[in-house]
């Protein structure tokens, strides 16, 4: 059996950052929800792809998408989280869920990882929950509560973001949830538009100054909008080219759709770099 990742690896030491291969067990996710491929045949295989951790997601936050219930979320979830977990029980899984509830089910079943879209708003317990199981807690910028909508007006984006994830930093860690249990995300394409999305990129190293980053650019439509892209799909090589950069600005967790030519990007980099 390979030894279980050490998420501590990426996020403190920075060897390098880690790779989240996204899952969606949803039948209305803006990218691939219906894309016909079984989950844990996809999850498997962005394992062999080269993700580090699996994010398994179980309610859409697109704009206008349908609030699940808990018990719907849970079926999703569970659904893909135990078989994963039987077959490859070293694989570190991160659950996207805004619902403390359907966080202890999964952490039961486990889920190593949660990542909290709405910023502990949705869930105020949601850190006692993690503090509980001594879980890696993903703290998302969200004014929506974890639903993307549309733009708001920032009078200075990145300093309104910090501001709210230093916030809910400090209010995770007095819920008993360890500092270094804490990975923040500066919540692309929620609330923001094109040109406030990139200026969060840039600040990739002013928000590690708060705690390692997660950055959730993949298939964003600011991507597509700024390139002129329709195909949600085409996107993914300007993906995985904001993916270097993100890496090279010290990005914990690269949080992406195409695992194969995320990996190639970085490979190809490093392999730059090193000439």
């Amino acid at each position: 059996m390979t030894e279980k990742i050490d998420i501590s690896m990426f996020v403190h030491e920075k060897k390098r950052a880690a790779i989240m291969g996204i899952v969606n067990v949803t039948p209305d996710s803006f990218s691939d929800g219906n894309d016909g491929e079984k989950s844990i045949d996809k999850a498997l295989r962005l394992i062999d792809e080269g993700a580090d951790i699996i994010d398994i997601g179980g309610e859409s936050t697109r704009p206008g998408a349908v609030e699940v219930s808990e018990a719907e979320e849970k079926e999703r979830v569970l659904g893909l989280l135990v078989p994963l977990k039987k077959i490859r029980p070293d694989v570190c899984v991160s659950v996207d869920t805004r619902k403390s509830r359907c966080a202890k089910v999964f952490l039961d079943n486990g889920a190593d990882i949660i990542n909290d879209v709405s910023g502990l708003v949705y869930s105020p317990d949601m850190a006692q929950v993690a503090a509980k199981y001594n879980a890696k807690l993903i703290i998302m910028h969200s004014l929506s509560a974890g639903i993307a909508d549309a733009a708001y007006s920032y009078n200075d984006v990145v300093s309104e973001v910090c501001s709210f994830l230093q916030k809910q930093k400090e209010f995770a860690i007095s819920c008993g949830v360890a500092e270094s249990n804490i990975i923040i995300d500066p919540g692309l394409g929620f609330s923001k538009n094109t040109d406030e999305n990139f200026e969060l990129i840039k600040n990739i190293k002013r928000l590690s100054d708060i705690a390692p980053v997660l950055i959730g650019h993949s298939r964003k439509r600011f991507i597509r909008d700024f390139l002129g892209i329709e195909n949600v799909k085409d996107s993914d090589g300007a993906t995985a080219c904001l993916s270097v950069f993100a890496a090279a600005s010290g990005c914990a967790i690269i949080r992406v759709h195409n695992v194969k030519q995320t990996v190639g990007f970085l490979h190809l980099a490093d392999r730059l770099r090193s000439s």
